[in-house]
């Protein structure tokens, strides 16, 4: 009877012909994959999977989780193993016999290492998962622990989510401290005399590291552990279970000297730790003096692996890591965090290197993607790449001019016209029918997500730059790219965290087209000519995402940045003015800023339509349902609610700026509502602890625009600035769009003064000022005459200057 045979009735075999049939499969099959696949045909792997679930004796038990480890050696067994529910097999039977877990352990880690983005989250288990806890805990506190034992369990953890993650903190930090001590001691008696220790005592804030020790001492424990800590430490505070921690002294120090060694596990295994810590755990000038301490060994790092073109996150094969622990992406990480990380790479001519490996592992642009393979690892090396290049170019613009100098132009967009075309089919579930089968649907759209998604984050960076706007991003030809993400439709029925990638790249290319619709840009027009408009008011009016509508509004508030007419009438017939009133309601203020911009723009300027603002806010249904019927009370009702919150304060009073600017009627309906401007008079003597001069200056201009005579010089300032709004990892990100030119608006047309008193009271200049100088404008000028702010001071003494004019018939003497 052959032992295919056998293994089909292995469950009435006794024991001992069970362990030899389990033992005659394991001969056969090792290192023959003819053997393999021949019991995947049999379906005869389900048998050995059942022993694993099933038996209680220990020698059969270790037969079956050899064979199935063998099964995760090979990408093209381990789908086959995948659909067996093989983590909860695994785990269960891990938690019954502990003896199982060198090999299980091991196992898991080449399943989960087949994906580099997968994880196994514990909690699901229930029970279970908080028994394999429990086993980890005793295994690395054990002293009598097997080193491979140890070894595959500590590389298993960064696989690992759980809430009870920080349970393992103390057990790996004991451990750890074994292995520590003995190279403390050495890197202190290198680095520091008898009497002198401040080398130790000052490493924290050190701009250099001490010399490491010797490489004798270290033991091949040391990196499994620091790669163990350094995912617990990051996964338990993200957890919210380990909100501060301050790492020891004396481990600190020695972390700092092994950033010199040789061995690259080592380093790369520090370096994660100290990533994590001084991301997590640190602030300010401490952690920028850390990342000048990291940034060396990670170029170092990567510079040793930039030329190849697989997933080699190391140079041991037997580190299975995740690839949130390479190089690459750790650099990438720093290099989002803080600009002094892409000063110190831009310093040392990194970025350079960085477009050449992007560059050198793209040779798959310009390819039919039927027929071109491009691996997973080589995805995820160009995403860390791109992520890091677009951080560079967000910060200056002499980064962005270097970088414009490499030719990633047509990569970037061959990125982004595969993303279209897999999300295509995706969505016509195409992707089930081809070759990869329906299984890698999900995966495939995801990797394509990621990488388009960084590719639209550095264009979006490159397209702050106005020199850029009208030649490089020309060159790109790139607006039906950018309108055909917009149009994707959205995914059902997919996970969240595809779903979320989805609508976050769309936010990114709503941030481009931001930036792209200004003014100077030369691809202004062309967006207009696709109509972005009408794409923009379906998301306003229907999406169910706030960072969509949030990002919709603000391309809306550029888009009518300027006095053309044109502009503003199609924003009029296609957003209209009734959604943007219904949207001042909306619960999240940032929504509710850009509204108030949105109106802030359209009542500004010759061609404005600060009356057609005035009259339709009383019909709108939304001001009907909230009982509102006076557009000036809603904007003073709206200051004092959101009086915390001075981007809104700001944008309100800039209304008020332009209609006080527009006719005298507008500017009779101000001076009538005597709740907004004893409001405003707050705002103007207020006396913070940090003042808000921003908020200060833009009352002073409503005071000069309703003071302004017909026979002076008229003009008035805004110091409106375009910002841009995106989402990185789940949070919100403001741009604020330093390389656009701040601008001065012209004050609108002023209509010739009325000398029919009898029609309104505050017709004429004069009364309006006696008025303000009766509510105390006068006395909180003067006050701010002698501000440190410049701006603040000379526009404040432009405003006394118009009060004095009246103010001796309200104090009934004459200033000299």
């Amino acid at each position: 009877m052959s032992a295919h045979v056998k293994l089909a009735n292995l469950e009435s075999l006794p024991l001992s012909e069970r362990v030899a049939t389990l033992d005659e499969i394991k001969l056969s099959i090792l290192g023959n994959d003819k053997e393999k696949d021949k019991l995947l045909r049999d379906n005869l792997l389900d048998k050995v999977v059942q022993v694993l679930e099933t038996s209680n004796k220990d020698e059969e038990l270790q037969l079956a989780a050899i064979i199935v480890q063998s099964f995760s050696y090979l990408k093209t067994n381990i789908d086959h193993v995948l659909q067996k529910n093989i983590f909860g097999v695994l785990l269960r039977s891990s938690i019954r016999h502990p003896s199982l877990c060198k090999s299980n352990f091991k196992t898991l880690i080449d399943l989960l290492a087949y994906h580099s983005e997968s994880q196994i989250n514990l909690d699901a288990y229930g029970e279970v998962g908080n028994g394999v806890i429990h086993q980890i805990v005793t295994i690395i506190c054990s002293d009598t622990t097997d080193s491979t034992l140890l070894f595959n369990t500590c590389m298993l953890i960064p696989y690992i989510q759980s809430e009870l993650m920080v349970k393992l903190l103390v057990p790996i930090l004991r451990r750890l401290s074994v292995h520590i001590s003995p190279l403390f001691a050495q890197v202190l008696k290198i680095n520091n005399s008898d009497v002198d220790s401040v080398s130790f005592a000052q490493c924290e804030w050190k701009h250099s590291t001490p010399s490491p020790p010797s490489s004798k001492l270290i033991t091949s424990e040391l990196s499994p552990l620091l790669y163990a800590f350094a995912h617990v430490l990051d996964t338990a505070h993200s957890n919210g279970r380990l909100e501060n921690f301050r790492m020891p002294l004396p481990l600190y120090y020695t972390l700092c000297s092994l950033l010199k060694v040789d061995n690259s596990n080592v380093k790369l295994s520090v370096l994660n730790v100290m990533t994590v810590y001084s991301k997590t755990f640190l602030s300010g000038e401490l952690k920028r003096q850390n990342y000048r301490k990291l940034i060396p060994s990670l170029i170092q790092l990567v510079s040793r692996t930039k030329d190849l073109k697989y997933d080699e996150f190391t140079l041991n094969s037997n580190f299975k890591l995740s690839r949130k622990m390479s190089p690459l992406y750790i650099l990438s990480r720093l290099s989002e965090d803080d600009e002094v990380v892409n000063d110190y790479l831009a310093g040392c001519k990194f970025i350079d290197k960085i477009c050449e490996i992007v560059m050198s592992n793209c040779n798959f642009v310009g390819t039919d993607r039927e027929t071109t393979f491009v691996d997973e690892g080589t995805l995820h090396k160009v995403s860390d790449c791109l992520l890091i290049l677009s951080c560079a170019c967000a910060s200056k613009e002499a980064y962005r001019e270097e970088v414009a100098k490499y030719n990633l132009g047509p990569i970037l967009i061959d990125i982004i016209s595969r993303h279209v075309e897999i999300h295509g089919e995706f969505s016509a579930n195409k992707l089930s029918e081809s070759r990869h089968g329906d299984s890698n649907g999900e995966l495939i759209l995801k990797m394509s997500n990621r990488i388009t998604l960084f590719a639209c984050y550095l264009i979006r960076s490159l397209s702050r730059s106005a020199a850029l706007l009208r030649t490089y991003l020309v060159d790109l030809k790139m607006v039906d790219l950018l309108i055909a993400i917009l149009q994707l439709p959205e995914l059902d029925n997919v996970n969240s965290e595809l779903k979320d990638g989805e609508i976050l790249l769309k936010s990114i290319v709503l941030g481009i087209t931001c930036n792209v619709i200004l003014d100077f840009s030369a691809l202004k027009s062309e967006l207009l000519d696709h109509d972005i408009i009408s794409v923009l008011a379906d998301f306003i009016s229907n999406t169910e995402h706030d960072i969509i509508r949030l990002n919709s509004l603000l391309i809306i508030r550029n888009f009518l940045f300027g006095d053309d007419i044109v502009n503003k009438t199609n924003f009029i017939r296609k957003v209209t003015l009734e959604k943007i009133f219904e949207l001042c309601y909306d619960p999240n203020p940032k929504i509710k800023e850009q509204c108030f911009n949105i109106l802030r723009n359209l009542t500004c300027g010759n061609f404005n339509y600060s009356t057609q603002v005035v009259q339709t806010f009383p019909r709108c249904q939304a001001a009907q349902s909230h009982g509102d019927s006076d557009f000036l009370q809603f904007l003073c009702d709206n200051l004092a609610r959101h009086e915390d919150t001075p981007d809104i304060v700001i944008a309100i009073n800039y209304i008020l700026v332009h209609l006080a600017a527009s006719n005298d009627t507008n500017r009779s309906l101000i001076m009538s509502n005597s709740n907004l401007l004893q409001q405003l008079v707050r705002f103007l003597g207020a006396e913070d602890a940090t003042p808000n001069h921003s908020v200060k200056l833009s009352c002073v201009w409503i005071v000069i625009n309703l003071t302004w005579k017909d026979d002076t010089s008229n003009g008035y300032g805004d110091e409106n600035e375009d910002d841009e709004i995106t989402q990185q990892d789940d949070r919100m990100e403001i741009d604020d769009g330093n390389t656009v030119a701040r601008r001065l608006r012209p004050r609108g047309s002023t209509q010739a003064s009325s000398r029919d008193e009898d029609k309104t009271r505050y017709r004429h200049s004069r009364h309006r000022a006696m008025k303000l100088i009766e509510m105390g404008f006068y006395s909180c000028l003067q006050a701010l005459s002698s501000e440190m702010n410049l701006d603040l001071k000379e526009r404040a003494r432009t405003a006394l200057f118009q009060l004095a004019l009246y103010e001796a018939e309200v104090t009934g003497f004459t200033r000299d």
